[in-house]
Parts: C-alpha cells; structure tokens; sequence
C-alpha cells in the first residue's frame, strides 16, 4: 500500500478498462516481470562469478541506471503526449 509504483502501474501502465478486459494486459505484464526478473537475475549471477570479464558491480550499477533512465523517459514521454 505505500509502495509509489502501483499508482504508476495503475495510473500509466494499465488500461482503464472492466476487469475481463484488463486480463489479457495482467497476463502480458506477468510475463513481462518474469523475463526481466530472469534478465536480472542472470545478469547478477554472472556478476558474481566473475564470467562476463568486465562485469564488475560497479558496472552493473551503471547498467541499473541506463534501465531505470530509459524507462523514466518513455513513461515523461508518453505522459507528455497523452497531456497534449
């Protein structure tokens, strides 16, 4: 409940539509979150091995902002356009 990214999820990310509608959306989302949660996931394992040479944690760190700039901007962007 105090959590700001299920306004953004409900507010930007889902349709305002009837909940039978809304399903197909849920689903696509979950499938979503799981690919990136495995994206992740095995991004962070390799990290820790050591395996991808360069990927340091310091780098992905790095990697973890471009993500979360890139996905800043579509949302400002698509805000923006909607406001328009």
């Amino acid at each position: 409940m105090l959590n700001p990214k299920g306004l953004v999820f409900a507010f930007a990310i889902f349709p305002s539509v009837g909940f039978v509608e809304r399903l197909p959306y849920g689903v696509v989302f979950a499938a979503v979150v799981i690919g990136t949660a495995i994206g992740w996931m095995s991004l962070g394992k390799l990290a820790q091995r050591g395996a991808a040479g360069s990927l340091t944690s310091a780098r992905v760190e790095q990697i973890t902002a471009v993500a979360l700039a890139v996905f800043g901007t579509v949302l400002a962007v698509q805000t923006l356009q909607s406001l328009g």
